[in-house]
């Protein structure tokens, strides 16, 4: 079964007042690697913080939710003696090392 990861870690930089903006591009992962395009996720930095819009096909209906992870590989990875889809990504983005399992405004992931 195929699973979708939407792990990232993008950095972006502001040249002068300009803001920056950045395409990044989702594929498919499974045990075995990474797969199929299933579309991009631009990234906006914005006055109140990085504003990520999604352009993606092939995803059941329904809402998504998406994490970004501490590693920029969406490789698989070994853990307990298997392969696991998307292992090398790391654990939640957590730059405070505040340990806990929420976004900046305390009520979803980082």
């Amino acid at each position: 079964m195929k699973r979708l990861s939407l792990a990232m870690v993008t950095l972006l930089a502001c040249a002068g007042a300009q803001a920056a903006s950045e395409k990044v591009e989702m594929n498919l992962v499974t045990a075995q690697g990474v797969g199929q395009s299933i579309g991009t996720v631009v990234i906006d930095e914005t006055e109140g913080g990085l504003k990520f819009t999604p352009h993606l096909k092939a995803l059941p209906p329904g809402e998504h939710g998406f994490h970004i992870h501490a590693n920029g590989s969406c490789q698989p990875a070994i853990k307990d003696g298997q392969a696991v889809a998307a292992e090398a990504a790391g654990g939640h983005l957590d730059p405070q090392n505040t340990g806990k399992h929420e976004g900046p405004e305390g009520q979803g992931h980082l």
